[in-house]
């Protein structure tokens, strides 16, 4: 469903040549440029029974990347198989590259974390912050939504957004307060859609975060925290009977 195979695929799929150029190269910091390479040589040079266990999930995912798109991780199950053709094959050939390739990858497997730890800090536009600004501010978001749906005396957050929905439902594990996802006709487009979706309506008011209310629904913008990272959206305080009209 998310990779446009069931919603019109006629008309949400392309080519997109770019799309497959960046999934293809991602696949050697995925498995790593020496193990990607052997596994690549080993396939053309010998083929193989495991060897089957292994590219062609990534050729397959190469060809949803090039119709629409594919993330770096969804080929992941390639490398079981994968692991265990390149480094015993390694081993036995050049010991010496896989050395290399070791040290090359718990070096990277540190530097994220360490880097992440740094980024918090670093100033908007340096390198730290161009790596790993996606990630940042998830936390203080929600906690200020939690804190202004305290404040407010909100019965429930309603959220339209996957992401902010993740780090609410995680963010808020502990606090004893309804968290939904906004909800839509039709099919649901992701799992907060449809495990924690509104359905009906709710006494009080409601905490919404998106980028529009409800139509036909008096909403009142809630002013967050300054410095808080909003990710393109607004909160607003509605009615909880608004959703059977939207």
């Amino acid at each position: 469903d998310n990779a446009d195979w069931v919603r019109d695929p006629g008309t949400r799929a392309d080519l997109n040549l770019a799309g497959l150029a960046e999934f293809f190269g991602s696949q050697f910091i995925v498995f790593g440029p020496v193990f990607m390479g052997t596994l690549l040589w080993l396939w053309v040079r010998q083929g193989g029974l495991f060897l089957w266990f292994s590219l062609p999930i990534v050729l397959l995912v190469c060809g949803q990347a090039l119709l629409s798109q594919a993330y770096a991780n969804w080929a992941a199950a390639a490398y079981l198989a994968g692991t265990l053709i390149v480094v015993p094959w390694l081993a036995m050939h050049h010991v010496r590259w896989l050395i290399a390739s070791l040290v090359l990858h718990g070096a990277f497997a540190l530097a994220l974390p360490l880097g992440a730890v740094f980024a918090a800090g670093a100033s908007e536009g340096s390198l730290l912050h161009r790596i790993y600004g996606r990630y940042l501010g998830h936390t203080a978001f929600s906690q200020a939504l939690l804190d202004a749906a305290d404040a407010e005396g909100a019965a429930a957050i309603v959220a339209d957004n996957r992401d902010i929905l993740a780090d609410l439902f995680y963010t808020g594990r502990d606090i004893d307060l309804p968290i939904f996802a906004r909800p839509r006709p039709g099919r649901p487009r992701n799992h907060y859609e449809m495990r924690h979706g509104l359905k009906g309506e709710i006494g009080g008011t409601i905490l919404f975060v998106g980028r529009r209310p409800p139509r036909n629904c008096p909403a009142t913008e809630v002013a967050l925290p300054e410095g808080t990272p909003q990710k393109s959206t607004t909160a607003y305080l509605v009615p909880g009977d608004c959703w059977a009209a939207d």
